[in-house]
């Protein structure tokens, strides 16, 4: 009807755990007047869903007149306990006991492909800890800390000293704070102290004893 816009429906939404909705208890939510035009409900807290059972939910159309539509199609899901993140593989800079003279680094990897085996946990809700130590045990780390949400890289906060090596590593957390079974490969770099630049060496224009016709000329190397 044209008297029933949009913004004027409610809904109500009915979940159970068989397609015909007939458990007992079921659950069965209808938004309110204040309501109006929202197109989902959160699942409360209580009950609570239980992993391994597949779940059954449907929708339908309430006016402003109270007058209801005929349900939706049914739709399912699956709760599945939660799973542990994938391991960090790829992507580690610096690593290879790389040189470097930055003595407070930032440490970058890739997100691992699934980050996590759990649809609802992306590369956009992950976290990572990391660690950097000068001994390959991670006994005493010089430095510990956790990315911001979704973030694959990490500024070290610990000044660090020049003429040792670093080892570090990445832990995955998902959003519920349940962390990878293991650490990424150990990683390394060392930090040596900064040194001039070399000299140019090649590509002089004009070169050594060249004769030229202008008085503006480029300089190049």
């Amino acid at each position: 009807d044209t008297e029933d816009p949009i913004t004027q429906l409610r809904y109500e939404v009915e979940l159970s755990s068989n397609n015909t909705f007939t458990t007992t208890p079921g659950y069965y939510w209808a938004s309110g007047l204040g309501t109006a035009a929202r197109t989902y409900v959160d699942v409360p807290a209580t009950p609570v869903l239980t992993a391994g059972t597949t779940y059954y939910w449907r929708v339908r159309t309430v006016d402003k007149n109270c007058l209801r539509s005929a349900w939706s199609t049914t739709q399912t899901f699956t709760v599945v306990a939660n799973r542990a993140p994938n391991a960090v593989t790829t992507g580690f800079a610096p690593t290879g006991t790389q040189q470097i003279s930055d003595q407070t680094p930032e440490l970058t990897w890739n997100a691992a492909t699934p980050p996590d085996p759990d649809a609802d946990d992306t590369a956009a809700t992950m976290t990572y800890q990391v660690q950097v130590d000068d001994n390959s045990a991670f006994t005493s780390p010089e430095f510990t800390g956790t990315t911001a949400v979704g973030a694959t890289t990490i500024n070290v906060t610990t000044t660090l000293t020049v003429g040792v090596r670093y080892y570090w590593r990445v832990l995955p957390v998902d959003r519920k704070g349940l962390a990878a079974t293991a650490w990424s490969a150990t990683q390394d770099f060392r930090v040596v102290a900064n040194q001039a630049p070399a000299a140019p060496t090649s590509g002089f224009d004009p070169s050594d004893g060249e004769e030229i016709t202008t008085a503006t000329p480029r300089i190049q190397w």
